[in-house]
């Protein structure tokens, strides 16, 4: 394998590039480096002269608080929403997905508690997916979403995401959906005004590593 010291300066910033291409959350510099093993003061100034040659056509450059990222440019968010839209979800992973944005950051447990345990499932699909990172908390795990759940369809914040999965749920209500329990509680009632109201489902033990 080629030793990054090898590369040019077109191809260091092409690597670098790439990490931020396929990475799912914001990038460190410690991240880099790790795999670089090059000064970070020579990452960071590598990182800030593409962020201001600007030669992306779609996408930036973002630093925030010194970790980095891609995203869509936003005179084209609404097109690449509209474009994301074919990628189907069930009214439950709907009804998932809006809670954890709307939660965010919030514990496993909790959206285990109150979408019961076949958000299991939908958390490990979100998982693989990109669109959530999970961090060990206590007896649980912390559950944040990433910037690729933002990005991904075309919103600046969890409350607008949240408005949006809030209306496909609307929308999904009004089809016939065998596959699915009925009975659920709209998602408005998932708000923090209306915690206790929240039906228990018994836990799993054992939690998604």
């Amino acid at each position: 394998m080629t030793e990054t010291h090898l590369f040019n300066k077109e191809q260091m910033h092409g690597l670098i590039e790439a990490m931020l291409f396929i990475s799912p959350h914001p990038v460190k510099l410690s991240d880099i480096y790790s795999v670089l093993k090059i000064p970070k003061k020579e990452i960071g100034n590598i990182l800030n002269e593409m962020k201001q040659n600007n030669n992306y056509k779609g996408l930036e450059i973002v630093n925030e608080n010194n970790v980095y990222y891609l995203k869509v440019k936003d005179e084209y968010l609404d097109y690449v929403r509209k474009f994301n839209q074919n990628r189907e979800f069930s009214r439950a992973e709907i009804q998932t997905l809006s809670y954890i944005a709307y939660k965010n950051p919030l514990n496993q447990s909790d959206v285990i508690k109150t979408r019961g345990n076949r958000a299991y499932e939908h958390i490990k699909s979100f998982l693989k997916e990109g669109f959530i990172d999970m961090e060990p908390n206590g007896h649980t795990n912390e559950i944040t979403i990433t910037r690729k759940f933002l990005d991904y369809f075309g919103m600046n914040s969890a409350e607008d995401m949240r408005k949006y999965f809030e209306s496909q749920m609307m929308k999904n209500a009004k089809e016939s959906d065998e596959e699915e329990t009925s009975g659920e509680l709209p998602l408005s009632q998932y708000s923090e005004d209306n915690e206790n109201e929240n039906p228990v489902v018994e836990e799993k033990t054992e939690e998604i590593k």
